[in-house]
């Protein structure tokens, strides 16, 4: 089994964009006073349409980012939620879960009409995170006591239990403070299977019905978080940055893609996975667009659309216009000439105010 060294990932470095990819294109969202985004929480494509959660609320848009609809509406009535704390979409139905307060899951159809109410038993704990998968939803629990029994809820689509994982990291608190964290795991679909990782594994795993198959592992040495860390809170949250913390995971066809912090510091590490190749670049600063000139591209996720692969990423209004303006953007060399001056009558065109603008990253072959 493939071990990754997240210790030794070596200094940040300016890495191109070109590296990886072959184009680039940019979708504006389109804003009206009823689909205002505050910002980007989470984003998952769909046969044919963009689901954008900002936490509060789900819109719908077209694939060039034409607003389509809200997906249930924020509220305290029975078909409502009061924050959108995760969302799943169900691929082989196009049914939109909604993650909301006490593990309660709201079911929406693919035109955001309310379907069903899923309540899960609150005695396995409070869920923290949902994957759709298969017709049924994995579900990440909250362990912040330290004492939770169990990790993982396995359901069916009615919300009942087919099998609930016990919790192999379990711990005891030396004082009062809690640390509750949204992503007690890392779920990621790719190429037809679910990786799944845990906060305190250092092993990334593929999941069956029953089961999990181990893939790769990472070597994060004695900044490891482990539990015994999480149950000294205060020690913790007073040097949280000598410990790895893993915040994005994903892969493409070529490459796993992981996002931590480690030394008060964003780190993004791409290693390829048939190959010895690997980059260390600066997840704040993200990758050097030299393919239009544009501002760097910070990759959020992966997406496959019509079987062409993507990174996805997303920029203000603001923040584009901006570089655009600037000295940096004017002196550029561009791979694509043509898409440096399609980007300047973008920019042009944006309100300050306007919806985010996604970006997707054509990957090579």
């Amino acid at each position: 089994m493939r071990t990754i060294d997240l210790v030794h990932a070596g200094k940040a470095q300016k890495v191109n964009l070109s590296q990886f990819a072959s184009g680039i294109s940019y979708i504006p969202l389109s804003t009206s006073k009823t689909n205002l985004l505050n910002s980007i929480f989470n984003v998952v494509r769909t046969q044919d349409s963009y689901i954008i959660s900002d936490f509060q609320h789900l819109f719908q848009f077209s694939p060039d980012g034409q607003f389509q609809g809200e997906i249930g509406h924020k509220g305290k009535g029975p078909r409502e939620f009061i924050y959108a704390n995760d969302f799943s979409v169900d691929q082989s139905t196009g049914l939109i879960n909604v993650l909301g307060s006490k593990n309660i899951i709201q079911v929406y159809g693919k035109k955001g009409e309310w379907v069903k109410t899923i309540k899960i038993d609150k005695s396995y704990g409070f869920i923290m995170a949902i994957q759709c998968w298969k017709g049924n939803l994995l579900c990440s629990l909250d362990n912040s006591s330290g004492d939770n029994p169990y990790e993982l809820l396995w359901l069916n689509s009615a919300g009942n239990v087919i099998k609930a994982f016990k919790n192999d990291y379990t711990f005891k608190k030396e004082d009062s403070a809690v640390l509750v964290f949204m992503n007690e795991f890392l779920f990621y679909p790719y190429d037809g299977k679910l990786e799944i990782k845990g906060i305190h594994s250092d092993t990334v795993q593929t999941f069956h019905d029953g089961g999990f198959t181990p893939r790769f592992v990472f070597e994060q040495g004695q900044e490891k978080f482990t539990p015994e860390v999480r149950g000294s809170g205060k020690s913790y949250m007073n040097n949280s940055g000598d410990y790895i913390f893993i915040g994005q995971l994903f892969e493409t066809s070529n490459y796993l893609w992981t996002a931590y912090g480690l030394h008060q510091e964003g780190h993004f590490f791409v290693v390829g996975k048939d190959s010895d190749k690997q980059f260390s670049f600066d997840a704040k600063t993200g990758l050097t667009d030299d393919l239009d000139g544009g501002p760097n591209f910070i990759p959020k996720r992966e997406l496959t659309i019509d079987g062409q692969e993507y990174l996805l990423g997303w920029i203000t209004p603001l923040e584009l216009k901006t570089y655009v303006s600037s000295d940096d953007f004017s002196h550029a060399k561009a791979l694509l000439p043509e898409k440096k001056r399609q980007l300047e009558a973008l920019a042009d065109r944006l309100n300050e105010n306007d919806n985010p603008v996604l970006v997707l990253a054509r990957l090579k072959d």
